[in-house]
């Protein structure tokens, strides 16, 4: 004869709502490993989408970036939070602004660049970044730069002059993907795209994700991508 006890037991059992759960491991690399997966062609069986590597600057800051796409020759990374508060243009504005000209823009490829680790310099591809402002094509080539809207949200007609091959890229489909964090707060952070209905204004995404503009003299978070 059956124990109804032990009975009730199982389908209790049986009825309980299941969990998962997911513990995050951390394992050692160094920037020559990357390099070496790259050259190999297999850069996307070392690296998956949203890894996150974290390593201090030679300033001694701890940072991490975020891999955002990955393919067997190339890997987007992107600081996963601001690294710094800057307007896009220090000096009196000069309309139309571009990405081309901004300070931001100087300031990633110079500052910025001396403080990383020498050998993730020495593995980092330019990439060259075509903007059009007032019907002018504006071409750079930069080791660091920061995203552009379309990247973040897709298409948009407030950030027309983006590179027309540029998309959004998968990693910052919803808004809480999209939210950086700057000394300790969650803060606006600037994109490279001029907002197209205002010579002096930059697109930025706001503290909740969402798309913002803001004139370029202002001081916002900047967390700039690059190439692997």
């Amino acid at each position: 004869m059956s124990d109804p006890t032990a009975m009730e037991a199982d389908k209790t059992k049986e009825e309980m709502t299941m969990a998962t759960i997911i513990k995050q491991t951390k394992e050692e690399i160094n920037w020559a490993e990357i390099a070496r997966a790259r050259e190999m062609g297999v850069l996307d069986k070392l690296l998956a989408e949203r890894d996150v590597i974290r390593f201090n600057l030679r300033s001694g800051t701890e940072v991490a970036i975020m891999v955002e796409k990955v393919e067997p020759g190339r890997a987007w990374m992107g600081f996963v939070d601001g690294v710094a508060e800057r307007p896009m243009y220090e000096r009196l504005l000069v309309r139309p602004v571009s990405w081309k000209e901004s300070d931001a823009r100087k300031w990633c490829n110079t500052d910025l660049v001396q403080d990383l680790p020498e050998d993730l310099v020495s593995i980092i591809t330019p990439r060259t970044i075509r903007q059009t402002v007032e019907d002018k094509e504006l071409v750079t080539t930069d080791l660091l730069w920061l995203h552009s809207a379309t990247e973040f949200f897709g298409r948009r007609p407030w950030a027309s002059g983006d590179d027309p091959t540029e998309e959004q890229l998968p990693v910052y489909k919803t808004e809480r993907d999209r939210v950086k964090m700057w000394n300790g707060r969650t803060w606006p952070h600037y994109t490279r795209s001029v907002y197209a209905s205002n010579s002096n204004g930059f697109c930025l995404v706001y503290t909740d994700g969402t798309a913002n503009i803001d004139n370029a003299d202002y001081s916002w978070a900047v967390a700039p991508g690059f190439w692997i």
